[in-house]
């Protein structure tokens, strides 16, 4: 009996997991795309991927080009030809206090890194919104959205939000009210160190 029930068991989990890989695992008519031979598997792009694709090079190259500068170039400058000595406690001066900002190895990495996350986040949310619309069968948001600045706040950043953001409110709460304080609590964080990471180095 013991036996009898354990195979009982193991057709049934295989009967599930064979409905849940035909019906649910994959993009509609993924098996047609595959037999068939007049397509292609890769993903049509369009105006948007076009735009994002050379916005995350323009990131990637932006972020090496100052840390080829930091590397070679940050060691002094006529104004300040020891800079190199005073090390990291050696505040970032901006254009109005003399323009030290580009001759400091330090000051090189950390607008690198500044850059780095830039270029980090576009990538995330290119391959999130993409990876929504394609599971969702709605491509065609994402290539009339992707083209301008406003369908990337409106029809993106907003919408896939505003749930959290509104889950705790003068009007009640949802079930994601507590996301949204962890949210709030994460950006809190992040401003005040931001803060006072820069707080030395005379921006003001």
């Amino acid at each position: 009996m013991v036996m009898h029930g354990r195979h009982q068991i193991t057709v049934y989990f295989n009967q599930v997991g064979i409905s849940i890989f035909v019906f649910y695992s994959w993009l509609p008519g993924w098996l047609n795309a595959i037999n068939e031979n007049n397509n292609s598997l890769f993903l049509i792009i369009g105006l948007g991927d076009f735009l994002v694709h050379y916005a995350i090079t323009l990131g990637w190259h932006t972020t090496t080009l100052i840390l080829v500068k930091g590397a070679l170039d940050a060691r002094g400058s006529k104004l300040i030809p020891d800079k190199k000595d005073f090390g990291y406690s050696f505040s970032c001066d901006g254009p109005g206090r003399g323009g030290t900002c580009d001759i400091s190895a330090w000051d090189a990495f950390y607008l690198a890194v500044f850059w780095m996350l830039n270029t980090i986040g576009w990538v995330t949310f290119y391959w999130h919104w993409k990876h929504i619309t394609l599971w969702q069968g709605n491509v065609s948001q994402f290539n009339e959205s992707s083209t301008y600045l406003m369908g990337w706040l409106r029809d993106y950043l907003w919408l896939n939000s505003s749930q959290l953001i509104n889950g705790y409110n003068s009007f009640g709460m949802n079930s994601l009210s507590v996301w949204a304080w962890m949210f709030l609590f994460g950006h809190l964080v992040w401003a005040t160190g931001f803060m006072f990471l820069i707080s030395w180095r005379g921006y003001w």
